[in-house]
């Protein structure tokens, strides 16, 4: 048998081609679900189906990937290791991490929405950007929380995307397509 090398094994691909898969209308309804925007009937009737397929813990490894040991090797990822503190002064990398904390919690809330679990958020997106009664420290951080969910979101959904590839394409070509992307 040859070994993992990829993040997701061959039945979570099955499950990201059989949901994803020239289904743009799912993944934007997934984003606007992240960025409590307002949803249309056809992105409606998409979460419905999303919720049928029980293909919950797909969405949730691609938005809030979680320390597993049994992830292929130099696989192995979490929203904590990719805050960028190296070359930071403890004072400002503080920031980010509050921020990235900030982020971790807001999505595990939209993951609830997502899975149809949680109709009154808490968090809410458009408060990262309001400035009425908060200090610079408070702005600075709610804007890195709002930018980094944003280009984070936007990431995962395009990887979906491209592991998905086309309907009529079997694992098996999609593994062949992958592959010769990755090589380029």
């Amino acid at each position: 048998m040859a070994e993992q090398t990829m993040r997701y094994n061959d039945s979570e691909l099955q499950i990201i081609k059989g949901i994803f898969a020239e289904n743009d209308t799912l993944l934007k309804a997934i984003r606007k679900t992240m960025l409590q925007l307002e949803l249309d009937a056809l992105e409606l009737a998409a979460l419905t189906e999303f919720r049928k397929a029980q293909s919950f813990a797909v969405i949730k490894k691609a938005l809030l990937p979680e320390i597993d040991g049994n992830e292929p090797l130099s696989q192995l990822v979490d929203l904590y290791m990719t805050i960028k503190v190296i070359d930071k002064h403890p004072d400002e990398a503080f920031f980010h991490i509050k921020a990235r904390d900030n982020l971790i919690k807001y999505i595990r809330q939209q993951l609830e929405v997502l899975n149809g679990n949680n109709e009154n958020p808490k968090i809410k997106f458009e408060d990262m950007t309001r400035v009425e009664g908060k200090n610079g420290n408070e702005l600075f951080i709610d804007l890195i929380t709002r930018n980094t969910l944003i280009e984070h979101t936007e990431m995962q959904l395009q990887i979906l995307k491209l592991l998905a590839g086309k309907k009529d394409e079997t694992l098996e070509q999609t593994r062949e397509r992958l592959s010769k992307n990755s090589s380029k």
